[in-house]
């Protein structure tokens, strides 16, 4: 199992299983993680620059699903990239997990607290 941290579209059940199927998933439960996010339109973009805390979600997913969450991030085309960070989780705990950062210039965008943005 992979342990992810979805601060955005990932963080819907629903859109989790239009892109993983029924591949293992857990749920862990809420986190956050320091960084910088932007409304980028149909999605939220991080950065791990910033000490804003960026809340989110702890999620286990089989490996096998890494290359279809990549896909639908955007890797290759480098729009986002995986990296490994710690999160820290409402009891103080830290957890190192993978997380969607985004490798586009964020000057254009809106700094926001929360995702979605209102």
């Amino acid at each position: 199992m992979a342990r992810f941290f979805f601060y955005g579209t990932l963080g819907d059940p629903a859109i989790l299983r239009d892109i993983v199927g029924n591949t293992r998933t857990r749920i862990i439960g809420p986190a956050e993680v320091n960084g910088t996010l932007y409304d980028a339109g149909a999605y939220p973009a991080l950065k791990l620059s910033g000490n804003d805390a960026v809340s989110g979600s702890i999620v286990d997913i089989d490996d096998n699903a890494i290359p279809q969450l990549d896909e639908y991030e955007g890797v290759a085309e480098q729009l986002f990239r995986r990296r490994s960070v710690n999160v820290t989780d409402p009891e103080g705990a830290y957890h190192r997990v993978w997380v969607y950062e985004y490798q586009q210039p964020t000057k254009p965008l809106q700094k926001i607290q929360t995702w979605p943005s209102t």
